[in-house]
């Protein structure tokens, strides 16, 4: 509504134009009739200016609106274009023992936490993804492993990221996994997985595997 009130040439969600939007409508605010004046800008907005379409033929104010007289009605507010999200490579760790495949619970009060999943974390610049998930390993359990056979890759979307975790069979080769970086550690069968309460990637690694435990199964010969 302001941005075509006053034909306002910056997105008035930047901190540029939000500075200018402010500075114009503070010097039309009615003295002792602020509320009144905010009201009504809502409800104009809402009902007359609306984002898409507006029906400048029965507002108002539109003998005052600048976008109107020149023309720029359907061109604002100024919407900038928005970049592509940022891409993270990660690595996750599936260490076997006995049959059980490992997972950790995240800590309490970062994101997902209390959710499991299997170790791992971002790959840093110039790093392979093996490298990564080596120095992964060793800081979040304190062990040395080999990486062996790539099990799958997820692509994911956060709210401002985008995500591919790359997961690797992993074998231990020196050390004990301990809950360093995490709340808990826990060694379960591949077909107690779905007990656990996890996030879509952790989810998806989960299903890998136990769709491998249920082809190898199918495969062994009796």
């Amino acid at each position: 509504m302001l941005s075509r009130l006053f034909d306002l040439d910056e997105d008035p969600r930047s901190p540029r134009g939000e500075h200018k939007l402010l500075h114009m409508a503070s010097a039309a605010l009615p003295h002792g009739h602020a509320a009144a004046f905010n009201q009504g800008l809502m409800d104009l907005g809402a009902l007359v200016c609306t984002p898409r379409s507006p029906s400048c033929g029965r507002c108002p104010v539109a003998w005052g609106c600048l976008a109107l007289a020149r023309g720029h009605v359907e061109a604002r507010p100024v919407r900038a274009a928005r970049g592509k999200p940022p891409h993270r490579e990660v690595t996750a760790g599936v260490l076997r023992r006995r049959g059980r495949v490992l997972i950790a619970r995240r800590p309490e009060g970062k994101l997902l936490g209390g959710l499991w999943e299997f170790p791992g974390g971002k790959r840093e610049r110039g790093e392979s993804l093996e490298a990564c998930l080596r120095r992964e390993l060793r800081e979040e359990l304190g062990v040395a492993v080999r990486v062996g056979r790539e099990v799958g890759a997820i692509d994911h979307a956060y709210s401002h990221f985008r995500v591919t975790v790359h997961a690797f069979e992993c074998t231990i080769r020196q050390g004990s996994p301990r809950a360093i970086e995490s709340d808990e550690l826990r060694w379960v069968m591949p077909r107690e997985l779905a007990g656990y309460p996890m996030g879509k990637v952790n989810r998806a690694i989960a299903r890998m595997l136990l769709a491998d435990a249920h082809l190898g199964s199918a495969t062994r010969p009796p």
